[in-house]
């Protein structure tokens, strides 16, 4: 359940630990007056540490990419990190991510007498992997510019961290126990800025640059603002919330040790994402973790009288907790207008729930108007880091969102996104994966249902989580032919081997 430092020489081990030292330390200088420099160093340290050791620089990037969006906001705020600082601060992730798989590549390719032994073990998963890559190629060279680029940043990032991880010797298990740190940290935090700092804390660090606070923290009847925790809103929160809530419940089940520190960590994630108010969120997090259980009993893996009964524990605890807050804070009301607004009974109708009705038949209508899609770059609600340029369209649904760029073929991309999904995590469930398994059909599920009235998935932040998963049941990408010398996860034994 640790890193193993075994395979790395004692070269690469310095030169692992210089590389974190350098980060801690570049980390230390940009929040000192020499900002640039600082960002520098930093950037330096996690190349160095990718290189050195992949492993240790991808479960880098897993575990803190998330927590990234607040620190942006601090380093500018609090510490007066801007312009090109906060751009090469900002850059720390794709430089590690980049490292990371360089120091995967190379080294396997160097050990090979001849790079033609190597056979690529693909997946349907692989196949939607290439086909987004092939999109946003041709959307770049059809529309150029900035907003373009940054898009095609910000919707390979997750397919880098999938090749990533099938490229790794990283285990789902420690992958796990540190997803769990994280996610109970961010949760926490996430229910005190709530619930205790409110719109203080929101304002501070969210207010947008015409001075207004996000309408994504306001919800109808509700008193006080919505979680976010150090994500950029609740629903990417909500999301990212419902992925390690899937993961965690697959542990409680599959796993025979821990399960007390895992329900633990599942409850209070539970509790957090009621915090987001996010609707979509909770829907999808419900039928996730049902998803989760389905799975774990089809293969013969729920033992009653321990990771159903953990299970239940936690989420009986969390829900009431979470009603007794719901009840607090207006939460229940926002629920019931809710469904009176979808039956058009409601008085006051919510004006979110209209809004992403009205999103989604926009969406449509603009699908109707340009079937080969509006280009890519101009759907989305990321602004241009280098010129504040803004997408001419922002569309309330991750499947219309694809489908509204690239056209019917985008959607269609999308749509296949949660069936190849689904697929590779029933086959991990058959080859005896079942905490991957598991906890990708979980995840499947829950980014399948919000998907459909919110494009968080767009955000790289979040979107990594479900593809990591999705690597981890994979399993490893290179094998060599018979006789040949096998490297990496294949001789290591698969990726991502459950220690049950």
């Amino acid at each position: 359940m640790s890193l193993d430092w075994r395979p790395l020489s004692l070269d690469r081990r310095s030169a692992a630990i210089a590389g974190a030292g350098l980060a801690l330390a570049g980390l230390a200088l940009t929040d000192s007056p020499v900002h640039l420099a600082g960002a520098v160093v930093l950037l330096a340290g996690v190349v160095l540490l990718g290189l050195a050791a992949p492993d240790l620089g991808l479960l880098t990037v897993l575990v803190l990419f998330p927590a990234h969006p607040l620190a942006t906001r601090v380093a500018e705020f609090d510490f007066g990190v801007t312009g090109t600082a906060l751009l090469v601060f900002s850059a720390w992730k794709e430089a590690a991510l980049a490292a990371v798989i360089a120091g995967q590549v190379v080294p396997r390719l160097a050990a090979l007498p001849d790079w033609r032994e190597l056979r690529p073990r693909l997946q349907a998963v692989d196949g939607v992997a290439a086909a987004l890559a092939i999109l946003v190629a041709i959307g770049l060279a059809l529309n150029p510019g900035g907003l373009a680029l940054n898009q095609v940043r910000l919707w390979l990032f997750p397919i880098g961290v999938y090749v990533a991880v099938r490229l790794s010797t990283l285990s789902l298990r420690t992958y796990l126990e540190a997803a769990a740190v994280v996610a109970v940290g961010i949760g926490a935090l996430l229910v005190v800025q709530s619930n205790f700092l409110g719109w203080g804390f929101v304002s501070r660090y969210w207010t947008a640059v015409d001075g207004t606070i996000p309408y994504t923290f306001y919800g109808n009847s509700l008193d006080g603002p919505r979680g976010a925790g150090t994500l950029a809103s609740p629903n990417e929160a909500a999301l990212a919330l419902a992925v390690w809530g899937c993961l965690l419940a697959a542990a409680v089940l599959v796993l025979r040790d821990r399960r007390r520190w895992h329900a633990a960590a599942l409850g209070v994630v539970l509790v957090a994402l009621a915090v987001t108010f996010s609707r979509s969120g909770a829907a999808g997090a419900v039928a996730g973790i049902a998803a989760v259980v389905l799975a774990v009993r089809a293969v013969g893996g729920l033992q009653p009288r321990q990771g159903i009964a953990w299970l239940l524990a936690a989420v009986v605890a969390a829900g009431a907790v979470s009603g007794a807050v719901y009840l607090e804070r207006g939460g229940v009301s926002l629920i019931v207008n809710t469904f009176l607004t979808l039956s058009g009974e409601s008085e006051s109708p919510d004006t979110s729930t209209v809004a992403h009705g009205n999103s989604l038949v926009y969406g449509v209508t603009l699908m109707e108007a340009h079937p080969t899609g509006v280009g890519l770059g101009n759907v989305g609600a990321r602004t241009d880091p280098l010129t504040g340029e803004r997408p001419s369209y922002i569309i309330e649904s991750y499947y219309l969102t694809l489908g509204v760029t690239f056209g019917w073929v985008g959607l269609a991309w999308a749509l296949a996104l949660p069936v190849a999904f689904g697929a590779c995590a029933l086959r991990a469930i058959r080859r005896g994966l079942p905490l991957a398994g598991a906890a990708l059909l979980g995840a499947t599920l829950a980014f399948a249902v919000v998907s459909v009235l919110l494009p968080t998935m767009a955000e790289p932040q979040i979107a990594m989580l479900p593809w990591a998963l999705a690597g981890f049941a994979a399993g490893p990408l290179l094998g060599v032919l018979p006789g040949g010398a096998a490297t990496g996860p294949a001789a290591a034994g698969p990726a991502g081997a459950e220690d049950r």
